[in-house]
């Protein structure tokens, strides 16, 4: 790492991070205690995910030393590759529980998802930074974008992964939104996309069972339920200082994806209430200081490098109180993981280069510095 690197990365974008996935560690650690149906060897899932968070630093710091420009440039070249692996992963992807959403590359794994959700916040900010004008954005901005995103989306929906698309969606639009959209224009997306979501969420028995299970979950509580009704269990045995850490039980053949999506109802158990809030506050202090540089990097002449960062913060932020409400009950489950935190090598190294996305931004605008305030 260079001299001006270290120099430029911020304590609040890297130490709340940093903490979050070295929690994330310990608790996969201990998510995948032997015994678990998950991992039955917890040492070569440790060591794993250890790999995986090495893999995450080296991304970071690849990305943060690229010139913003670059991808600008190639935005629309990486939104088609984005789209060749989606198409891709239908014809050669593995299937796992019914979702082809992974291409076997030997030992590991690729997930498409979590490229194009990178993907999507460059293509977007980068496409969108030309457009911007005092008086909000023209029609013709919307042009490609629509055109691409639709292929994405009905690419995504094949495999299937609804979770995925409908956190693309909503990242797209609130990039969108800051950057200018007309509130009509607004309006008419956010009605278009509301009614085609609910008329795909009720088009397919499977999304529907979740909704109805999601309504009442205790009524199927053996069914389409049983991971909703796992997790409140977690979160009700834990309490306010949890059971101890490694003591918990639901993790042991009761709570599926205990290591992953549902990593949050096993912190809520062992380490109760103060644990659960002590995440909360990290991933809040991390998506303050990201939202607080895109608006510091905020220009007239060019927005480009702050809707970069406003993508990374709504991005990462939304899906984190996604996985939040899931794990509560408030939300129908959705495959989606805690980033930074759950186990998984794709999220994890996706996450690592959004934010070094957000580094090379203050290091470009120069409010990188601790004190500044823009």
């Amino acid at each position: 790492m260079s001299e001006t690197m270290r120099q430029s990365l911020h304590p609040g974008l890297v130490m709340p991070a940093l903490c979050l996935a070295l929690f994330g560690l310990v608790m996969v650690s201990s998510a995948t205690l032997a015994g678990s149906i998950e991992s039955p060897s917890t040492l070569s899932v440790t060591l794993r995910h250890a790999l995986y968070l090495l893999a995450a630093l080296a991304a970071f710091f690849v990305v943060a030393q690229v010139p913003l420009e670059i991808w600008r440039v190639l935005r629309v070249p990486l939104m088609l590759l984005a789209i060749i692996m989606c198409a891709v992963v239908l014809m050669v992807g593995v299937n796992v529980k019914g979702a082809t959403r992974w291409i076997s590359l030997g030992p590991i794994s690729l997930q498409p998802i979590e490229v194009v959700k990178w993907v999507a916040i460059v293509y977007i900010a980068a496409s969108l930074s030309r457009h911007v004008t005092p008086h909000g954005l023209p029609i013709k901005a919307y042009v490609q974008p629509i055109i691409l995103f639709t292929m994405l989306c009905g690419l995504l929906l094949l495999q299937p992964d609804f979770g995925g698309m409908v956190l693309l969606l909503l990242v797209v639009l609130a990039i969108t939104f800051l950057a200018g959209m007309r509130i009509h224009h607004l309006l008419a997306a956010g009605a278009a996309a509301l009614a085609g979501l609910g008329v795909l969420a009720v088009s397919a028995s499977y999304r529907l069972d979740r909704l109805l299970s999601f309504m009442n979950p205790w009524d199927f509580a053996t069914g389409e339920g049983y991971q909703s009704v796992q997790a409140q269990i977690a979160f009700g045995r834990g309490e306010f200082f949890g059971l101890g850490l490694g003591d918990g039980v639901q993790k042991l053949a009761y709570l599926p994806e205990s290591h992953n999506d549902f990593i949050l109802a096993v912190i809520a158990e062992e380490l109760g209430l103060v644990g659960t809030l002590a995440v909360v506050l990290l991933f809040a202090c991390l998506i303050f200081h990201v939202l607080r540089a895109g608006r510091r990097a905020w220009r007239d002449d060019d927005p480009y490098p702050a809707l970069l960062a406003w993508g990374v913060g709504i991005a990462i932020g939304l899906q984190a109180l996604i996985n939040y409400g899931v794990n509560l009950g408030v939300l129908p489950t959705k495959g989606l993981t805690l980033p930074l935190v759950s186990y998984g090598g794709n999220s994890l190294i996706a996450t690592a280069a959004m934010l070094a996305l957000v580094a090379r931004v203050e290091m470009e605008t120069g409010c990188s510095e601790v004190g500044d305030d823009g």
